[in-house]
């Protein structure tokens, strides 16, 4: 009887993490650094997504909304989640400059 409480516990706890994950991803403000990002951006030709789309594809666009649509991409599998943090850093702040 122990044993199954104690399972239970764990799954409680695991999903109550699980959770608390997955709206700090969606309501955190996505910081990255700006100056790594601008050298992940300029290996890609400085072309916005990887030298797929121009800059402008990201403009009026924040932080957390350019890395959800670059997390969405398979242009990232060899990236950390840092890198992609850096990378929408850096393309919200270029790519919304007057």
């Amino acid at each position: 009887m122990i044993k199954y409480i104690q399972i239970a516990i764990a799954i409680i706890s695991l999903t109550i993490t699980s959770i608390s994950f997955a709206n700090d991803h969606n309501s955190s403000k996505v910081t990255g650094d700006y100056d790594f990002g601008k050298t992940i951006s300029d290996t890609a030709m400085r072309r916005g997504c990887l030298g797929c789309h121009s800059i402008d594809k990201f403009k009026d666009s924040s932080a957390n909304q350019i890395m959800d649509r670059i997390i969405a991409s398979w242009h990232v599998s060899g990236f950390t989640e840092e890198d992609i943090r850096d990378l929408s850093a850096y393309l919200s702040v270029e790519a919304n400059k007057s």
